[in-house]
């Protein structure tokens, strides 16, 4: 009786660590892109809301940049390469984002080759500014074992409040 207790226990211990893993898979295919590893649209309205909400609250400034990163002619990459270099491409990009984002910017990944930037209490200079860092960022040779890839970047940009109150008609403004 004691050796079946000790069995029921460890498959219902197997049983609870299997459901907290699915739970944790799950949350990443909800919120984060599998490829690139950043935030997904889901996980980057929810931070824009939150980041609306708190800063409501306690009447501090609730302006934000949204920076829409479109890669220029990505499409001829997997052309002339293949898909799984251009994959190679994508995470790259989103690996010289993260390196140059601002503390409180959130990045993530939007569509194929389409990237967005969300700079809390960036005015439309430092916006201007943060473009112009990400282009010049891009434009360095992607360096890979069997070819260079040089990438540049078409960054549309919205301002909150000016351009709209919520996520999504910013990133519409900034992709227009």
């Amino acid at each position: 009786v004691r050796r079946a207790r000790v069995g029921n226990r460890a498959s219902l211990c197997a049983i609870i660590m299997e459901r907290d893993e699915n739970k944790a898979r799950m949350r990443m295919l909800t919120y984060y892109d599998p490829l690139t590893g950043l935030p997904n649209r889901n996980l980057l309205v929810s931070g824009a809301d939150r980041f609306l909400a708190n800063n409501s609250l306690t009447d501090s400034d609730t302006s934000f940049a949204v920076l829409y990163i479109d890669l220029d002619r990505f499409s001829r990459v997997n052309q002339s390469y293949s898909y799984a270099q251009g994959n190679d491409v994508l995470r790259a990009v989103a690996g010289r984002l993260m390196n140059i984002k601002g503390k409180h910017d959130l990045i993530g990944r939007m569509f194929a080759d389409e990237f967005v930037v969300i700079a809390p209490k960036c005015d439309a200079g430092q916006a201007f500014e943060k473009a112009r860092r990400i282009q010049a960022e891009l434009a360095k040779p992607l360096g890979f074992k069997n070819m260079e890839v040089l990438v540049s970047a078409s960054i549309g940009i919205s301002l909150c409040p000016d351009n709209g109150a919520c996520l999504d008609s910013l990133i519409n403004d900034a992709n227009n």
